[in-house]
């Protein structure tokens, strides 16, 4: 169970969306990218595009910011940001994953009023105060951050309520752009306030459609590329179950030691194989674990968290755009991954299990 602390956070007035379950869309035209929009995009472009023409982040997200596939199987975008690279917050040292919040250390219930774009109300329980914030050092268009329960001060531990919060947004979106991002402590977190990451991406990624395989009913290993990672699904038929497995799964790696990266995407059925491949019916849940950095230590280009198993690497210079190859960020991506993926493989399979196919 996270530890809670209970800060006194007077939280400022913030316009409030509201949805139920009638609102998600399950089934999506694979390359919607950025054609036809849902009422929760036009208002959070909406509100994230007049923070951006306020001067609230660090830069300006530039139309040209130079972008690349690398040539190659897996469609890995290289992205050049260097003033993501020079203005994130330092990472910071952690005593362990499990860490305690802390309310003398920075937190979200100290960002100003104007970078708290929505409440949201609706789904899970409306009565809690979820918000979305912007990121203030973005990866893309729409770069905000989910935070549950926020005045609750929450460590940056995964639970279900908050995913459960996560996966409603996905599905509210009909953009298949939009992607969803958790880092755990040790896992290149750099604040330990309960938060996930959500921003378009408007480019297809390889782990929408990769192959995967059966491990259990509802559980699947992502194959055919170089970090293997456990996947879930989310389907009208699963939409209630997901979470609470994913989160047996997270507790799990925490409990070996570990540490782990999540992202939540649009993308094809795992369980079949659809009759449409053009549509997608499902989002695909992907959990990487590995070995746990509670000592981070800053990088010169690159490092490895939920952004880059994705497929989208943002990399601070021109040169290492220019220079680096998919097989560099391939092993990359691999070494990080696959050690703490063979350790767990069977005790996942030997302690996890359930419905949900």
């Amino acid at each position: 169970m996270p530890n809670i602390v209970h800060a006194s956070m007077a939280m400022p007035a913030t316009p409030v969306f509201d949805y139920d379950e009638e609102d998600f869309l399950f089934d999506q035209e694979s390359r919607n990218v950025n054609e036809a929009t849902s009422p929760f995009d036009d208002v959070l472009l909406a509100k994230w595009t007049y923070a951006m023409d306020h001067g609230l982040f660090h830069f300006s997200i530039a139309a040209e910011m130079p972008i690349k596939c690398l040539p190659g199987k897996y469609s890995l975008y290289l992205q050049l940001n260097p003033q993501r690279h020079a203005t994130r917050r330092p990472p910071p040292t952690f005593s362990s994953t499990r860490e305690p919040a802390d309310p003398a250390r920075f937190h979200f219930g100290r960002v100003p009023a104007g970078e708290h774009l929505l409440r949201l109300g609706g789904g899970v329980d409306a009565a809690d105060d979820d918000r979305l914030l912007i990121n203030i050092s973005p990866v893309g268009r729409g770069h905000v951050l989910l935070v549950p329960q926020m005045a609750r001060l929450l460590p940056q531990q995964l639970e279900q309520r908050g995913l459960q919060r996560l996966l409603d947004l996905l599905l509210l979106s009909r953009s298949t752009g939009l992607r969803g991002l958790f880092n755990s402590i040790g896992a290149r977190a750099s604040v330990n306030h309960y938060h996930f990451q959500l921003y378009y991406f408007d480019h297809p990624l390889y782990i929408e459609t990769a192959p995967v395989e059966r491990l259990d009913d509802g559980l699947y290993q992502l194959t055919a590329f170089p970090a293997p990672a456990f996947v879930f699904e989310v389907t009208r038929a699963t939409y209630a179950d997901v979470a609470s497995r994913v989160v047996a799964l997270a507790e799990l790696i925490l409990d070996e030691g570990l540490a782990f990266n999540l992202v939540a995407c649009r993308g094809g059925r795992c369980s079949d194989s659809p009759a449409r491949p053009e549509l997608y019916q499902a989002v695909r849940v992907f959990v990487w674990p590995r070995q746990p950095e509670l000592l981070q230590e800053p990088t010169d280009d690159y490092q490895v968290a939920s952004c880059e198993f994705a497929g989208h690497i943002t990399v601070a210079s021109a040169e290492s755009l220019n220079s680096l190859t998919e097989a560099g960020v391939a092993e990359s991506l691999r070494t990080v991954a696959e050690p703490a993926f063979r350790q767990l493989r069977d005790i996942v399979l030997s302690r996890l299990g359930g419905p949900a196919s």
